[in-house]
């Protein structure tokens, strides 16, 4: 609609443009002719001929002067001027008016006439007077060709035409040629033709409209009959006689054609025209709907009635649905149409079937009008149609199978919603709101009747004319009484149940009965009445297609599954009817009648069973393509008037559980405990070995429990995995179900299998599973917390056993130190030992468990001395572990801690220090521990000398910082300088001598460190020792030896080295010292065969010749072989210091006065003439001359060393 009007806007607005656009055109000519006239006049001045011309013949209006002919109006006759005349209009030259002294004008309204006498002088206007005197003005005005005034009329006019007035200023407008206004109507008709009615066209001329409608539509004929102009439908009837078929037949763009708009228009003579014009009655609309169903649609009694009157065929359908004429008026409802038109249409109704309607005729639904008129509630057309003698009330409907009787028997509302989807409610009835077809099959008096006779509604009427009142569905098998059952139509389907004899237990394909379905869908009246009138309640469904169908279902079982008390209470009632024998013997007898409680369906069961399970949704396969889906919560109401009703409280249902069993898992406390005060087995098992009460504790029933319990149950029995009652309630978190167990006398040890076939009570396991909330309770309710694991009764598990480890060990291996507390508060042994000798402390040590060191140091009574097997202490084991917050605590507690030592009479400090252990050094030094205590054995060493043997200098410096005497002496009076260079740590030696160490300190034997370092052939020791101090190189032991003896009696491979040190340090070093056996540093190296020694000594200088107190050098002493003596000989780079001997160093012979002492010149010996008598040259001594020298110096100076 509102697109509509803008489309017309637009037009106007088009139309308003255009006359804009002339009107600017028109201004633009007219400036144009004045400019030219400006142009040609010269002089347009006041004072000019033109103007003053003008000006006169305005003055002239009205007045004698010059007049020459009298101009009559309707009241008055007004002078005229024939010159005035002659110049406005042709019609008026001399030649018209040369024999007139007066012109008529009362043919014209006086205002007309008065305004235009006005403007032939002024050439002024006043067209405010309205549209009608500006028409009649221009009617005028082209009369006698005065185009001047007829433009300035035709101008206002366009200027005020509107939607109403723009067919009659068309109409002036055509007639007197004034085409600017004519086209602007027209444009404003073309514009708003559907706005037009015939009243805005009555005054119009046939012939004009008709030209007007060829111009303005592309079908006059729609149009003329539209405007109802019966005269313009002749015309065009008459023109178009050739084919006129098509053209009365034929369809506008609105899909309307014209006899459909001559009956609305209710004009029966134009009607009457297109039908004697070959107009078809029957023609078809854009729906394929004819023109009788359209107007029944419409409600259009006079149009319906037309058609029907006049040959519409009343069997013809509609091409959507398939219905017939009958069917659309049997549909109409009392809502739909007023009471005149139901009673209109009822009539027609009557005229159709009298011209042969088929009142049987089935829609593409398999919809009759009989159904229709039900479903609609339509009294008059229901009424009619039965009087009918070949009306047929069971045909059905195609799809749903449905017959009448169906929607006569339920609401309008539902009558569309099909079976199928009635049924998928999840057992709540989806119609909320009452029914409101509350007389669809009751019976009530008819006022002016006896109260006998009745007015039977629907239902009821369509039974007594024959229908057939329980039909069957070929789909699924239901009757009508199923589907009314599982529609929730309860009065209905008690109506219905009062009607059927014998056909009340018919069973569809899942082999549900209507009472099954009544009992689904919670109808408890309707379950009474089928009982009552003899339906079996023991039925129960056939086997489903699918896996997961339940069948053997009786209906109590499904009254349970929804939670249908009502049901549940009826079916009840019924079975005490029968058994206080209410009922009649017969059915007493009948087992079939009576309802038997303890049925079973396919998965065992029973309504009772069912009434406590919670498995979610059932799915009860109804039909072959349909599910039942039903609510199955749990519906625990339904138990006590079951068992009251003589159901079995001790049945099982298919996964073998009994009621208590169900009621227990379902988590229902009330329940079970009514089952127990009931008679309920306490001590039955389900087919998995459970017992109620482990079930109850699973389900964190606390109130079961206590049930249990007091009525006796047995609390020590196991479960399938070996844990007791106790157990598996505080495992899951249960300590209140735990102590009600505990409280009723369940045993809190239950010594029972451990790990590889151990015994061990709940205490161990808690403990060894880390579940301290299970522990601590335990030991609140008075566990022993003593014993440690036993071995089993064939000796499984004695290894594991053998450890005789109690709780608290196994507290302190994995840390539980709430468990702790628990069991010292209980009195646990705080100083058992295991089978190692280990205390708790050890463990707790030895794991890490800060917290529980702490803890167990706080406790009175513990003994910090105990010692396991192995000797190790608490605080041996923390400094073992590297705990030394656990040490420090120790000491704390017991400050002697840290002194005890082992069977090596070592402290924590000597092994520490032996260890290179400096994180414990380091610790034992932070709690001020004796950094001289000596080790209690032989050597009484002191720390200090342990770390210079070590070789740790930032231990030793440690040791020096904390306090430790640098001069102390072990048992063989060494200093720590003396071990230190005895192991060769040059950089303990120059820490010892950085701290303060006594460098000239000699042991027992008279050795100082440089002996030491000399005799171990250590080089960096024995350079720290001369390079660092001012250590006395030379000084002699008690063997009368100095360090370079030492070093040459040591037989190292590395002496040369040291002594080439010594010679770097002290040149002036006195090598030819001789210790208590006479023995020089040469003789020494010689007798030990150290030849590289020898030669670093024969270099400095050392004499060859020099004998020992036995009179031994290195010329006599025996070796293999003189190959050393020789070499040494060949490298002498200076003569050799002489020796001093009383006899001959060769022979033996004793000098005496007439004996000369001889020196041989080359090796300095000491020798008598005759040994000495050789002479050579001695050229690498820059002695040229002949030099007397010894044999063995001869053959070397003369032959070499080879």
């Amino acid at each position: 609609m509102a697109s509509s009007e803008v489309t017309k806007l637009q037009q106007h607005l088009t139309l308003l443009k255009e006359e804009y656009g002339k009107l600017q055109s028109h201004c633009a000519e007219v400036e144009r002719k004045y400019t030219l006239a400006a142009a040609s006049a010269g002089d347009l001045s006041e004072t000019s001929f033109v103007a003053r011309l003008l000006m006169t013949v305005a003055t002239l209006y009205g007045r004698e002067t010059y007049s020459d002919i009298k101009i009559k109006l309707q009241n008055k006759s007004m002078p005229g001027h024939k010159f005035v005349l002659n110049a406005r209009s042709d019609d008026w030259n001399e030649e018209a008016l040369k024999d007139f002294d007066e012109l008529d004008w009362t043919s014209l309204p006086d205002d007309v006439g008065s305004a235009l006498l006005k403007w032939l002088y002024t050439d002024v206007v006043d067209l405010s007077r309205g549209d009608s005197f500006a028409l009649q003005l221009m009617k005028s005005a082209a009369g006698f060709k005065l185009y001047g005034l007829v433009n300035k009329c035709e101008q206002a006019l366009i200027a005020s035409v509107g939607v109403r007035s723009c067919v009659k200023f068309y109409s002036a407008a055509d007639e007197i040629g004034a085409n600017a206004l004519k086209e602007h109507c027209s444009g404003l008709i073309s514009a708003h033709w559907d706005d037009l009615t015939g009243d805005d066209f009555a005054h119009m001329s046939s012939a004009l409209l008709y030209r007007m409608l060829k111009s303005k539509t592309p079908q006059p004929l729609h149009g003329a009959v539209r405007l109802m102009r019966e005269d313009v439908v002749f015309l065009c009837l008459v023109e178009n006689h050739a084919n006129l078929t098509d053209i009365v037949n034929a369809m506008s763009s609105r899909g309307e054609l014209p006899l459909e708009l001559a009956l609305r228009g209710r004009s029966a003579s134009i009607a009457t025209t297109l039908l004697q014009h070959c107009a078809d009655p029957d023609s078809r609309g854009p729906r394929g709907r004819t023109l009788l169903h359209r107007a029944i649609d419409s409600r259009d009694a006079f149009s319906a009635k037309f058609l029907v009157d006049n040959g519409a065929d009343p069997n013809l359908t509609t091409k959507e649905e398939g219905d017939t004429a009958l069917h659309l008026i049997a549909s109409l409802t009392t809502s739909s149409c007023d009471e005149e038109t139901m009673e209109q249409m009822t009539e027609i109704a009557e005229t159709m079937i009298q011209k042969n309607a088929d009142i049987n005729k089935q829609n593409r639904k398999g919809f009759t009008p009989l159904h229709q008129a039900v479903i609609a509630r339509n009294q008059r057309i229901f009424d009619m149609l039965l009087k009918q003698a070949s009306l047929d009330t069971s045909l059905r409907t195609i799809t749903d199978e449905q017959p009448t009787l169906y929607y006569a028997l339920v609401d309008d509302r539902r009558a569309s919603i099909s079976s199928s989807e009635t049924l998928v409610m999840n057992g709540s009835n989806p119609f909320d709101a009452p029914v409101t077809n509350k007389d669809a099959f009751s019976e009530d008096p008819v006022e002016g009747k006896n109260e006998g006779v009745v007015e039977r509604s629907f239902a009821a009427k369509l039974l007594e004319k024959g229908c057939i009142p329980n039909p069957l569905y070929s789909g699924c098998g239901d009757s009508l009484l199923h589907i009314l059952a599982q529609g929730w139509f309860e009065d209905s389907a008690v109506f219905l149940t009062s009607h059927l004899h014998g056909e009340l237990n018919h069973t569809n394909e899942a082999g549900l009965t209507a009472l099954h379905a009544a009992c689904a869908n919670g109808l408890a009246r309707l379950a009474t009445a089928l009982l009552e009138h003899g339906a079996r309640p023991n039925l129960q469904t056939t086997y489903g297609e699918q896996e997961d169908t339940v069948y053997r279902q009786t209906p109590l079982h499904l009254a349970v599954l929804n939670n249908h008390e009502g049901v549940v209470l009826a079916i009840i009632e019924h079975k005490k009817l029968i058994e206080k024998g209410d009922y009649p013997s017969a059915d007493r007898s009948n087992v079939s009648l009576v309802p038997n409680l303890n049925l079973k369906n396919s998965e065992g069961d029973t309504p009772l069973s069912l009434a406590l399970s919670e498995a979610g949704r059932m799915c009860i396969r109804i039909t072959n393509v349909l599910k039942y889906f039903v609510a199955n919560p749990g519906h625990k109401n339904l138990v006590a008037p079951l068992v009251e009703g003589g159901a079995d409280i001790n049945v099982r249902n298919g996964k073998g559980f009994t009621l208590l069993h169900q009621a227990i898992v379902e988590e229902d406390s009330r329940t079970a405990i009514y089952l127990l005060d009931h008679g309920a087995d306490m001590d039955a098992l389900t087919e998995a070995g459970e017992t109620p009460l482990q079930l109850a504790i699973h389900c964190r029933l606390g109130l079961v429990v206590e049930a249990l319990c007091v009525r006796g149950v047995d609390m020590s029995r196991l479960d399938a995995n070996g844990v007791p009652p106790l157990w598996a309630a505080l495992d899951s978190g249960q300590e209140e179900v735990a102590s009600i167990l505990v409280r009723n006398g369940a045993d809190a040890d239950c010594w029972g299998p451990g790990p590889d076939g151990c015994l061990q009570t709940l205490l161990h396991k808690a403990i060894d599973e880390n579940k301290e909330v299970l522990a601590t309770f335990l030991i609140r309710s008075g566990c022993d917390v003593e014993s440690p694991r036993r071995a089993g009764p064939a000796g499984e598990g004695a290894d594991l056993a053998a450890d005789k480890q109690t709780p608290l060990h196994l507290c302190c291996t994995w840390g539980l130190t709430e468990v702790i507390q628990t069991l010292l508060e209980h009195g646990a042994n705080i100083n058992a030992k295991d089978s190692e000798g280990k205390t708790p402390l050890h463990i707790a040590i030895e794991n890490q468990h800060a917290a529980i060191i702490s803890l167990l140091l706080t406790q009175p009574n513990i003994d910090l001395s105990a010692r396991d097997n192995k000797g190790v202490s608490p605080f041996a084991a923390a400094l073992i572990a590297r705990n030394n917050k656990a040490a420090q605590a120790i000491l704390e507690k017991n400050p002697s801690a840290a002194e005890q030592v082992d069977k090596k009479g070592r402290n924590f400090l000597h092994v520490a220090i032996q260890t290179c252990d400096m994180e414990s050094v380091m610790f034992l030094l932070s709690v001020e521990v004796d950094v001289n205590s000596r080790v209690q054995d032989a050597t009484l060493a002191p720390p200090l000398h342990l770390a210079a043997s070590a070789g740790n200098e930032v231990l030793l410096r440690s040791l020096l910082l904390a306090g430790a005497r640098p001069n102390d002496r072990d048992a063989h009076k060494r200093t720590a300088l003396h071990v230190a260079a005895a192991a060769g740590h040059a950089s303990i030696v120059s820490a010892l001598v950085s701290g303060g160490a006594e460098y000239g300190a000699v042991d027992a034997a008279g050795d100082n460190a440089l002996h030491v370092a000399a005799r171990e052939g250590h080089v960096a020791a024995a350079r720290a020792l001369l390079a660092e101090c001012d250590i006395d190189a030379a000084a002699t032991n008690l063997k009368g030896r100095n360090p370079l003896h030492e070093l040459c009696w040591c037989k190292k491979d590395n002496a040369a080295t040291i002594c080439e040190i010594f010679l770097e340090f002290m040149p002036d070093y006195p090598i030819n010292r001789t210790d208590l056996q006479g023995n020089s540093p040469l003789l020494l190296a010689y007798m030990n065969g150290q030849g590289a020694m020898c030669r670093v000594l024969v270099k400095a200088g050392a004499c060859l010749a020099q004998e020992n107190k036995e009179g031994i050098s290195i010329f006599n002493y025996q070796v293999a072989t003189k190959q050393l003596l020789h070499r040494l000989l060949d490298s002498l780079p200076n003569e050799a210091p002489w020796a001093d001997s009383e006899l001959c160093q060769e022979c033996g012979t004793k000098f005496t006065i007439t004996m000369r002492k001889h020196h041989c010149r080359h090796c300095g010996r000491q020798l008598c003439r005759k040994c000495s008598n050789q002479d050579i040259p001695i050229v690498k001594f820059g002695m040229n001359n002949p030099q007397r020298v010894c044999e063995i110096c001869f053959n070397v100076l003369q032959v070499g060393a080879s």
